[in-house]
């Protein structure tokens, strides 16, 4: 059974005891997906076995119960990751690099304990290692959000305030931990629930805690969703995740990306986000195939984007704040009116981006490329690997936040491409102790 605060998380692990290895607890399904890190199957509990109670003297007998252990019976998935994939190592570098996986494994299962079970939150079941291999028993969901779009168009403003606001509740409860998710994208949000149609997020690979007067450093996750201030190695806080649910929400209502460079490259996106010479350009692209709403509506939605996307992360919301202002905008009785900026006001909603964030700039011509999985085909150094999760220090407290901006409602759009964050193969494993303090 999953735990239902992070204070219980440790009884997931607790029948470690009995070295049950993860092939005699379970049987590997269909391939769910794969990625830069490790597969994902469907996992299947092995049949309870049955076996007579021992008869008692002068008694009846012949009785049959259970010998296992209670185990969970909700469906559930299982991430496989390869500890050692490189081949022509000698036996040294090998174990090295295993113990290496093994630590970040280690660190994903300790991190996702600490999560809980939340109902917008994926669950983590149970985790177990063997020598090759580490697998994460979660909770299984139907489908991504990708594939419901797909599939479903956001139509109404109804249904898309009802899975942006469930994506902000997963996303506010990881901050509420004091944990940044650090790849918040389309593929890392599932349907799950009974008729698959509540909203989780999912994969913590990559997810870290940090304390509240600190800033994390490094650059992680997908270039085309990273932040500003991680590519300019600034530092950076949970409001990164803000950032990338703002290019997440601009490349599903609208169809193109927040910032989009003219290649396919995603050296070329990262410098697109650090310069700031572009902007979103909020323009509708009709050959969008996860939104139809109404232009009235993404108006609408247009305030509240740019205020995820304020370049400026003192000033961005953090994902409460934004929960509240998604419903201010969308509540709106009239599209936002046009408006221009006064100089000296652009300035201060701009205060320090130049030189800090990156300059704002003209509106990007329309691009009609996706390639949101770039940085996976590039490899595991341009996706997601680690360059240092250090703190790079004390935190200045923010300035005072600009006044709410509200300009016109435009349109805009581009296909998108699946980034799932699965990948390598399977085998068997004693079971990963949770890391002392993940509480």
């Amino acid at each position: 059974m999953g735990c239902s605060s992070s204070s219980s998380s440790a009884c997931v692990l607790d029948d470690i005891q009995t070295a049950q290895t993860f092939d005699e607890k379970y049987a590997c399904g269909e391939e769910l997906g794969q990625g830069c890190f490790g597969q994902v199957y469907a996992a299947h509990v092995r049949r309870v076995s049955i076996q007579p109670k021992p008869r008692r003297e002068g008694g009846h007998g012949g009785q049959k119960h259970r010998t296992a252990t209670a185990i969970h019976l909700r469906p559930a998935a299982v991430k496989v990751i390869t500890l050692c994939t490189e081949e022509g190592l000698t036996e040294g570098q090998a174990t090295e690099i295993s113990k290496r996986n093994l630590r970040k494994a280690d660190m994903e299962v300790s991190t996702w304990l600490r999560v809980g079970e939340h109902r917008h939150c994926v669950s983590l079941f149970e985790a177990f290692v063997d020598v090759g291999h580490a697998y994460m028993v979660m909770e299984r969901c139907h489908w991504t959000l990708s594939a419901e779009l797909r599939g479903r168009p956001l139509e109404t403003q109804e249904r898309s305030v009802s899975i942006i606001s469930q994506m902000l509740a997963g996303i506010a409860h990881v901050h509420s931990l004091n944990i940044v998710h650090r790849d918040v994208k389309p593929d890392n949000f599932l349907m799950g629930g009974s008729e698959g149609t509540t909203v989780k997020i999912a994969d913590f690979g990559l997810a870290v805690p940090m304390r509240r007067d600190c800033l994390l450093g490094g650059t992680h996750g997908t270039p085309a969703f990273m932040s500003p201030e991680m590519l300019l190695h600034t530092g950076y806080s949970a409001k990164t995740d803000v950032w990338s649910l703002g290019a997440m929400l601009h490349l599903l209502l609208y169809g193109e990306w927040a910032y989009a460079p003219t290649t396919k490259r995603s050296a070329e996106m990262k410098e697109t986000i650090k310069s700031g010479n572009t902007s979103p350009s909020y323009r509708y692209n009709s050959r969008c195939r996860t939104s139809t709403l109404d232009p009235s509506i993404l108006g609408k939605y247009q305030v509240f984007i740019e205020s995820l996307l304020i370049r400026n992360p003192d000033w961005r919301p953090d994902a409460e704040t934004a929960l509240v202002e998604l419903h201010e905008a969308v509540n709106l009785l009239s599209p936002p009116p046009t408006r221009t900026f006064a100089k000296e006001e652009k300035a201060a909603m701009d205060c320090d981006v130049s030189t800090n964030y990156g300059s704002r700039g003209t509106t990007l011509s329309e691009v009609s490329s996706p390639y949101s999985g770039e940085a996976c085909l590039s490899g595991v150094s341009s996706c997601a690997s680690p360059e240092s999760d250090e703190p790079t220090g004390p935190r200045a407290g923010p300035p005072a936040r600009p006044p709410s901006r509200r300009p016109a409602g435009g349109l805009c759009l581009l296909d998108l491409l699946s980034l799932e964050d699965f990948s390598e193969t399977r085998p068997s494993g004693r079971q990963i102790s949770p890391r002392q303090g993940s509480n």
